[in-house]
Order: C-alpha cells, then sequence, then structure tokens
C-alpha cells in the first residue's frame, strides 16, 4: 500500500540525483560515476516501492536495485578491480551471484530442492567473492576487513540455510551498509557535514529493515520507522553531495596553495646564483642548490648524483639526510656505473612518448636491500634528471621524506624541481663551453707568443751555439774548450725547448688512419703493464664494445697516450694506498673518448695542465713541455684534450678523437705503425 509520506521524500531524492548528475558532468572520476549509479538505482528502487506490485518480477526489480545500488556504494569506496593481465571488477563478480539469488527467491520463491540448492549456491558464492574481496582492502587493516565480511557471511548463510531470503538480502546490505560507513569515515578522516551524514545515514538507512526482521512488531509501530530511514535515505544522498561539494572545497584550496607554494620555490630558486668558474666543477655551488630544494620544495631530503669520469657516478652534494641516508646514498653512488646509468636513460627515452627533459628515472635497482628502509616513509626515492636539450645525461637531483605526509603528491609538485633541474644543466652546458672557449684562447695566445719567442730566439741562438763549436775545436787551452762544450750543450737543450715551443704553435702535418682503438689499447697495455707494475701501481685498460674507428695518427697517439700514463703512474705511486690507473675507450656525444684516471692526489690547477713550461715535476726535472706537445698534436689531429680532479681523490685527463670516415683498414697494420713493428 502506498505511503503519502513517501511521496515528498521520492521527488526530493530524484531532485537530489538530478544534482548528482549535475555535479558529476563538471568533474567526473569513478567513485562520482558510482554514486550517481547509486543513487539511480536507489531511487528507483523508492519509485517501485511506491508504483508497483508487491511481488513476481516486479519484486524482484525492487530488491535489485536496491541490492545492485548499495553494492555502488561499496565499490566507489574499496578496491575496484583485480587481475594483472585482465582487469576484472569486483561489483561485477560480487553482482552476478547476488543478483541471481534475488531474482530466484522473488519470482519462483524456492519452489523444490533443486531450486533452494541453486539459492544457497549463490549465498556461497556472493559469500566467496566477498571474503575475497576483503583481502584487498582500502585504508583498514586486513584482519577487520576480513572478519566483517566472514561475520556477514556466516549470518547470510544461516537464514538462507533457514530459507529467510528476505533476512538474506537485509542481513547483506545492512552488512555493505555499516562497512561503507566504516570506509567513509577511514578515507575521508574529518569530522565534516558531509561524513557524518552520509556514514550515519547508510547505518540506519540499512540497519533499520534489518531490525524489522529481527523484531516482528505490529505494523503501526515500524510505520513512522519507515518514514524516518526514508528520510534518512535523502539526508545520506544530501551527505554525498556535501562530500562532493567539500572535496572540490578542498582541492581549490589544494590548488591555490600548490600555486603559490609553487610560485616561492621557483622564486627561491631563481635566487641561486651560478657563477662562471669554469675549472670549480663547472662553477656550481651544489651545496646551495640542494639546500635551497629542501628549504622550499615538499621534501625534507634532496641529492644531486653526477656522471664523473672515468665512467663512475659520484655524490655532488646532499642535504636534509640522517647519517644513515647520507651514507646510503654514497654507497648508492659508488655502485652506479656511468655505463648503467646510460642505459636506463636511453631505455627511458625509447619508451616515451612525450620528451624526456626532466623526467623521472627509477634509482630503486640500485639501492641496496640494507638501505631501503631509509627511504621508506611509504614512498620512494623519487628523482627529476638533469640532461640537456640534445638530451645528454648529465646526472639526476633525487628528493624524499615529504613534509606534509597527508597531503599527496601531485605531478605539478615537481615542475618547480624539473625547471631546475633545467637550468643547472643549462648553466653546466654554459659552464663547459666557456671552459673549453677560456682554454682554447688561451692556449691560442700562449702559443702566437711561443711561435714569435722561437722565432726571435732562433738566430741568435744559432749565433751562439756555431761560436761554442769554433771556439771547442780550435782553443788550445783545455778550460776554454771545456767551457765551450757546456755552452754548445746548454744550447742544444735551448734548441730542444725552442723547437717545442715551435711545434706547439704550428705542429708538422701528420697523415691519420682509421684506428680501431680498442686494438691501439690492448697494444699499449702490453708495453706499459711491466713499468706501471714495477712502480707498484695496478694498470687497467678497459674499451666499450662495437666502437666506430677513430680518426688520427697511429705513432703520435701512441706518444700522447704514453705520456698520460706515465705521468698518471707517477702520480698514483707516489700517493701511497693501493694505486691504479685505468685506461679507457668509448662513445661521447661527438667524438670517441679515451680517459687516463689515476688514484693520485690530482692537479692543482687543471686548467693550466696543457700550458708550456707548466710542470708537475721538482724544479730542475723536466722543461714542462710535454702535455703541450700532446695537447698540440691532438688538436692538430682535430680532437681536444681536457683534464678534471675526481671526487673525493683523483684526476683524469680526456682525448677526444674524431670519428674516422668510413674506408677499408687494416687492423694489424694499424697495431703494428703503433708499435713500431
Amino acid at each position: 500500500m502506498m505511503d503519502d509520506y513517501q511521496v515528498p521524500t521520492l521527488i526530493l531524492l530524484w531532485l537530489l540525483v538530478a544534482v548528482f548528475a549535475v555535479l558529476n558532468v563538471q568533474r567526473r572520476n569513478w567513485r562520482r560515476r558510482l554514486w550517481l549509479a547509486g543513487w539511480l538505482l536507489i531511487a528507483t528502487q523508492m519509485l517501485l516501492e511506491v508504483l508497483g506490485p508487491a511481488g513476481g518480477w516486479s519484486k524482484a526489480a525492487y530488491r535489485s536495485c536496491g541490492a545492485l545500488g548499495m553494492l555502488m556504494f561499496l565499490g566507489s569506496m574499496a578496491v575496484p578491480f583485480f587481475g594483472k593481465r585482465q582487469r576484472i571488477s569486483w561489483v561485477a563478480m560480487f553482482a552476478m551471484p547476488s543478483l541471481l539469488y534475488v531474482v530466484l527467491t522473488s519470482v519462483a520463491g524456492g519452489a523444490g530442492p533443486f531450486l533452494r540448492g541453486v539459492e544457497f549456491a549463490a549465498v556461497v558464492a556472493t559469500a566467496a567473492v566477498s571474503v575475497a574481496w576483503s583481502r584487498r582492502p582500502v585504508h583498514m587493516p586486513r584482519w577487520g576487513t576480513m572478519s566483517w565480511a566472514s561475520a556477514v557471511s556466516v549470518v547470510c548463510l544461516c537464514y538462507a540455510a533457514l530459507n529467510q531470503p528476505s533476512m538474506v538480502i537485509h542481513a547483506a546490505q545492512a552488512g555493505i551498509g555499516i562497512w561503507t560507513a566504516v570506509l567513509v569515515v577511514a578515507i575521508y578522516r574529518r569530522p565534516s557535514p558531509g561524513v557524518i551524514f552520509t556514514a550515519a545515514g547508510f547505518v540506519i538507512w540499512q540497519v533499520v529493515p534489518l531490525l524489522e526482521g529481527i523484531m516482528p512488531l505490529s505494523p503501526g509501530v515500524w510505520l513512522p520507522v519507515h518514514r524516518f530511514s526514508n528520510l534518512v535515505c535523502v539526508v545520506t544522498a544530501i551527505g554525498t553531495i556535501a562530500l562532493v561539494l567539500e572535496e572540490e572545497t578542498r582541492e581549490n584550496s589544494a590548488g591555490q596553495r600548490r600555486d603559490r607554494r609553487a610560485r616561492l620555490e621557483m622564486e627561491r630558486y631563481a635566487r641561486l646564483n651560478f657563477p662562471a668558474e669554469p675549472h670549480q666543477d663547472f662553477g656550481m655551488h651544489y651545496r646551495a642548490v640542494v639546500e635551497a630544494v629542501v628549504e622550499a620544495s615538499r621534501f625534507s631530503l634532496a641529492a644531486i648524483l653526477l656522471r664523473q669520469v672515468p665512467g663512475r657516478v659520484r655524490l655532488a652534494a646532499v642535504a636534509g639526510a640522517s647519517p644513515e641516508q647520507g651514507r646510503a646514498l654514497e654507497r648508492l653512488a659508488a655502485g652506479i656505473s656511468e655505463e648503467q646509468l646510460i642505459s636506463a636513460w636511453m631505455e627511458m627515452r625509447k619508451q616515451a612518448t612525450q620528451p624526456v627533459h626532466g623526467r623521472s628515472l627509477e634509482l630503486c635497482p640500485w639501492i641496496a636491500p640494507s638501505d631501503k628502509v631509509h627511504f621508506t616513509d611509504n614512498e620512494p626515492l623519487r628523482t627529476v634528471v638533469i640532461s640537456t636539450r640534445e638530451g645528454d645525461l648529465q646526472g639526476v637531483l633525487a628528493v624524499g621524506t615529504r613534509k606534509e605526509q597527508d597531503d599527496p603528491l601531485m605531478p605539478e609538485d615537481l615542475m618547480a624541481l624539473q625547471l631546475l633541474a633545467a637550468r643547472l644543466a643549462s648553466a653546466r652546458e654554459s659552464a663547459a663551453l666557456q671552459r673549453r672557449v677560456t682554454q682554447s684562447e688561451r692556449l691560442a695566445g700562449i702559443g702566437r707568443l711561443a711561435g714569435g719567442i722561437a722565432h726571435e730566439l732562433n738566430n741568435p741562438l744559432t749565433v751562439v751555439m756555431g761560436y761554442a763549436e769554433l771556439l771547442e775545436e780550435t782553443s788550445t787551452e783545455e778550460k776554454t774548450r771545456r767551457y765551450a762544450g757546456v755552452i754548445r750543450s746548454e744550447s742544444q737543450r735551448m734548441r730542444q725547448v725552442i723547437d717545442g715551443l715551435a711545434r706547439f704553435w704550428r705542429p708538422s702535418p701528420s697523415p691519420v688512419a682509421a684506428l680501431d682503438l680498442e686494438w691501439v689499447l690492448r697494444g699499449l697495455e702490453t708495453e706499459l703493464r711491466p713499468e706501471c707494475e714495477g712502480q707498484g701501481v695496478h694498470f687497467e685498460v678497459c674499451a666499450a664494445a662495437d666502437l666506430p674507428p677513430a680518426s688520427a695518427n697511429p705513432e703520435r697517439l701512441a706518444q700522447v697516450l704514453k705520456q698520460l700514463v706515465a705521468n698518471a703512474s707517477r702520480a698514483a705511486a707516489g700517493e701511497g694506498g693501493k694505486p691504479w690507473v685505468r685506461m679507457e675507450a668509448g662513445q661521447g656525444e661527438e667524438h670517441l673518448r679515451i680517459v687516463v684516471s689515476n688514484s693520485g692526489p690530482g692537479f692543482p690547477e687543471p686548467e693550466r695542465l696543457f700550458d708550456p713550461f707548466f710542470t708537475l715535476k721538482p724544479k730542475n726535472e723536466g722543461a714542462g713541455m710535454a702535455l703541450s706537445l700532446c695537447y698540440s698534436m691532438i688538436r692538430e689531429l682535430g680532437g681536444d684534450m681536457s683534464a678534471y680532479n675526481l671526487q673525493p681523490h683523483g684526476a683524469a685527463v680526456i682525448v677526444e678523437l674524431p670519428v674516422a670516415l668510413p674506408e677499408p683498414r687494416e687492423k694489424d697494420a694499424s697495431a703494428g705503425m703503433i708499435h713500431g713493428e
């Protein structure tokens, strides 16, 4: 019998459904869509209750709408899908056996043992799905979700065994309503009107029918309770709408806070000064950078890891880290090779559908299991790539430990860090270019000066040497001949220095060939290893696979590499400990690269290493022309040389050679020229 009190309630509920539909159109997500579907089903159920007959398919439709509506609310709060390869909806898995039970009990009414068996099997299947679903909880402990699902399942199975389908449906819907209310409180975690109305409404609204079945009182007693229950249904709908509006308000406020934080963060990074100091680690004060990140960003830990010749990664700076985190980051940097980092970077670039500048590079594979505990806090160690516009990887900016754990991290929260990484990469690139230009200009000026000095000194020196020889040959006094011999010997030494100056300014052209660098390095390894080991220095040679041939003169390249290895071995041997020298060949951006590194104390002035007369040896042990001649020979071949200090100790010299044009070459002939065969 229709209750006139239900009509205004029904109208109000449909109006609320319309409001909910408008809100869903404005901003869609899976939770709002399920809420809208749930309230449409509940409103339809109430309409069928008012207008429809009491039995048969109408009763099945009425019960089905109620069961599906409550299931939509539960599905909006719980894990929606399962399966890795094919995502399957938990709501669909739960709905199929439960709808089968509702239809059978409403239409057939358990006529016959077979149908009763099917009905009971449907309840068992629904209970099994509910318990399996509860094993994947959201914001709740697993033991709590599984205990509740198991308890409700047992109650429903008992009522099914007693052939009380109405109580099975009421118990299931009451269990779903109560647990949905618990999830609302657990997920939103605030005593707002929306949370209170929604949670309390689900409990009261769904418990009333169950209590009516448990306590069979007169209809006059339950009529006002039913009216109150319908009113609670409307209040619950109002509560869900309030939740949506509260979430929009919170999102708007969070967006404003995020925009303000991003503006302040970028202003802080803009105050960072990257001075042009091309020989002091590219002029970058990395400590100031990570301190600014910790001060202005959402993270309380920041570190910069950079590629370092030869083939390693170093921890340039760290801020906000505990002692354990600092040591873990040092081990992380020591455990990554440059080749591994570049390989991961290239793989990410292949998979990316958008520009990868500023994207995140995963470091988890290189974090030791014992160190992962220092970077948990329920979130990974995030990284922002430091790369040039051409895609050359320079390093990563790693951040971790959010300051506000309750505020979720959004992609735009990393935007300022990505801009900082881009600026850092650009500054490093500019400083490296300035370093090359400065060195080239300085050496060119020194070369012109050296050429002029050599030209001006050659003529008087020739006269001095001529008269010294004449005195030595014609003088009858032994003392005079001895003095003349000293003058001639020192003049010859001076002539060698002048010739070196002339070669530095204008080296003689030399023929070039296509050289297999791996073959060249392996041949030099056989020749130089005994000399290094004689000084107690471990000598190691390695070359990347599938290197293209280099365009170089084999004799001059061998002369340069021998000089570099000799200097490196001498520097490493004087430092003590376990000295080593490493010579390795690899592919650079546009050139082939040979790196000669050592474990020595480093260069006091790397920028002056190739200047004429600059020497690291004690006085009177060399004129300091060897490395300047090496530099001039490599420049004549179209290559370049540069020197770096390694961190925390050590030094490296990089020889860059152009790639040879494809042409036939004889590997054995090149090797024979290298070793004088």
